[in-house]
């Protein structure tokens, strides 16, 4: 794709459109997932709370690397993401839920 030079502008926006809103919106937030932190720790008979979501770790790598393809499309780049660009990285690929389960069916 051809730089036309022209790039969409974003800028953030307070949820509930006020920073106080957005506030107790995620006190809110961070209230339901205590509870779930809480449900999901009695429900495993765990002595600890782990992770909200994606408990099980299916791999992780510590010393990976982030790169941008060379012929990354204009309207993908912005800021960090610009073709060619490599950074380091830290990749963790988990199950989706809140217990730890066996493998297997």
């Amino acid at each position: 794709m051809a730089d036309t030079g022209q790039h969409q502008q974003s800028h953030e926006r307070y949820m509930g459109g006020s920073p106080e809103a957005e506030r107790r919106i995620f006190e809110r937030l961070t209230k339901e997932l205590i509870k779930v932190q809480e449900k999901n720790r009695r429900a495993a008979r765990a002595a600890d709370i782990g992770r909200v979501q994606h408990e099980k770790a299916a791999l992780g790598v510590e010393n990976a690397r982030l790169r941008f393809h060379d012929d990354l499309p204009d309207t993908l780049r912005c800021g960090f993401a610009q073709p060619g660009a490599q950074y380091p990285a830290t990749v963790r690929l988990s199950n989706a839920g809140g217990i730890r389960q066996a493998d297997g069916a």
